[in-house]
């Protein structure tokens, strides 16, 4: 299923997949499961992305990577599933990982149980569990970096001013900036307007109010930038984002290649 879905949107891109088929259970395996997927982990070209089936397996990668001398993220980048909080602050350096809607799941599951109780009846059915956000775990190891970042995490939805993080951290915006773009790649302004928006998506999905009433209580006053932001990143308004991931419509969804 992953499969049917995963490699062609990534040969759309450019880019190929790389398929790790186990012949066992290697989570829970022996050691020539484990020397198979070194073997394997070691074949593979630098820098890679790998997209694990949940933090269990994640984790099992990642302590494959420590023995074999690959560096998570610079020579592989890892991503699970599930944010089980012990399984990704195991590894190390702590996994990244995709948050599930496993409340409404459960919910949905309730309410089959209660349909086949009620009408005797057994019908044809998918619970789909659908993704909510990537919660991102840093890899870094500059304590400017990571003071910042949790600056930005921790205060009211990364409604924050760069102002108000120099002054925290007692350092120069020009310090700042150097050490921030070397770990994570992107200014601390992009970092943070990137923040703030994935805060709105995750809740476009969780929350049941009307967009501009999320905006609001997020804090944001400029709802027209916030728009023009979330396009940016997501490629569709938040309408159409909401539309699509948390009621499966697909009629408004824009092409961004049409834009």
């Amino acid at each position: 299923m992953i499969q049917s879905g995963f490699c062609p949107r990534l040969a759309e891109v450019g880019q190929h997949a790389y398929i790790y088929n186990e012949e066992s259970n290697i989570r829970y395996g022996s050691t020539s499961d484990q020397q198979t997927l070194q073997a394997w982990l070691q074949q593979l070209p630098h820098p890679t992305a790998l997209f694990a089936c949940d933090d269990v397996f994640a984790l099992r990668i990642t302590e494959v990577c420590g023995i074999s001398n690959i560096q998570v993220p610079q020579d592989l980048a890892v991503l699970g599933v599930d944010n089980d909080e012990i399984l990704c602050n195991m590894s190390d350096p702590p996994l990244s990982s995709i948050v599930l809607d496993v409340k409404n799941g459960g919910y949905q599951a309730a309410k089959l149980l209660h349909s086949i109780v009620k009408d005797k009846q057994l019908p044809q059915f998918n619970i789909v569990i659908n993704p909510i956000r990537i919660e991102r775990r840093k890899s870094v190891s500059d304590k400017l970096v990571l003071g910042a970042l949790k600056l930005i995490e921790t205060e009211n939805n990364g409604l924050i001013s760069i102002t108000e993080i120099l002054n925290r951290l007692c350092v120069s915006r020009r310090v700042l900036e150097k050490h921030f773009r070397k770990e994570v790649g992107i200014s601390i302004y992009q970092y943070i307007l990137d923040y703030r928006t994935s805060c709105f998506a995750e809740k476009l999905l969780t929350s049941d109010l009307p967009i501009m009433d999320i905006a609001f209580e997020l804090g944001y006053e400029d709802y027209i930038n916030l728009t023009k932001s979330f396009k940016r990143i997501y490629q569709m308004t938040p309408t159409q984002y909401r539309n699509y991931y948390k009621y499966g419509k697909t009629t408004t969804i824009i092409n961004p290649n049409n834009q």
